[in-house]
């Protein structure tokens, strides 16, 4: 199988993260999910899952070498199971009431590599089962992997991108969303780094935004044909400004909607 889409619960790429992870593990969180049946409706909500994949996907993908498969996936896997993010679980108490309750989980706590299959099984935690699992009824996020791992390269890009994809809702034309900068730093997995704000608009806005087709400095569109720095070809328009009060930046505003791509017949040709 070749599974193009990474398909989540809303809500997913807004959840508190405790790591920023690393490419690896970021490129390797979407590979899991793209091989879950989302539409799978009998796995109950208190059990884990596990997910198969294929090592020539990860090797495809960089995440591991051939040669050496068997000592990237263990590194891989302590990588992994570091992520933990805030997930929304229902529960009912003492009095019968049934109410939410907000618990920090473990997504994807163990991996095993299968030599003769030639496929890495990993394991997810029965609290993010419903993230990822029986969401025909649900609002859900599809990420095309083409899109997320292909045309955009930069680490940081591609999280603001899911982002921003989660937030455009189904059927709407565009969405303007706000975020403070300690929701900023908790969707992205950085907390208590990057208390410099000129140090998170040169390392991570700026840059991310450029990619994403967006000048955070001079408030304009960039086409993907720039020839100053590499603009991915991507299916949103985004902008972004800078939120201050006080002489301080307090947050960011986003504005997005659908785009048509300038080569979708080239959807994930590497750059020339």
């Amino acid at each position: 199988s070749n599974p193009k889409k990474a398909n989540t619960k809303d809500g997913y790429y807004m959840a508190k993260r405790n790591t920023q992870g690393t490419e690896k593990t970021q490129i390797m969180e979407w590979l899991a999910v793209a091989h879950i049946d989302s539409l799978k409706t009998k796995v109950n909500s208190s059990d884990d899952a596990f997910v198969k994949i294929p090592i020539s996907k990860l090797v495809e993908h960089g995440v591991v070498r051939a040669k050496t498969a068997t000592r990237d996936i263990s590194r891989l896997h302590k990588e992994m199971a570091k992520l933990m993010l805030e997930v929304e679980t229902t529960r009912e108490g003492a009095n019968g009431d049934t109410g939410i309750v907000y618990t920090s989980t473990v997504v994807f706590p163990e991996m095993e590599y299968d030599h003769l299959d030639k496929e890495v099984t990993v394991k997810i935690s029965s609290k993010a089962v419903p993230q990822f699992y029986n969401l025909s009824d649900l609002a859900h996020t599809s990420l095309n992997l083409d899109i997320v791992l292909k045309n955009i390269t930069g680490f940081w890009a591609r999280k603001i991108y899911a982002i921003c994809r989660e937030q455009l809702y189904h059927n709407s034309d565009i969405i303007e969303f706000k975020l403070s900068l300690n929701e900023l730093y908790s969707v992205l997995g950085i907390e208590g780094k990057f208390k410099d704000t000129k140090d998170l608009n040169r390392r991570i806005l700026s840059p991310s935004l450029w990619e994403l087709g967006w000048d955070l400095k001079n408030q304009k569109h960039v086409s993907v044909s720039s020839p100053k720095k590499p603009v991915a070809d991507i299916d949103l328009h985004i902008r972004a400004s800078q939120i201050v009060s006080q002489n301080k930046i307090v947050g960011i505003r986003f504005q997005v909607r659908p785009k048509v791509m300038s080569q979708p017949s080239l959807i994930g040709r590497a750059p020339e």
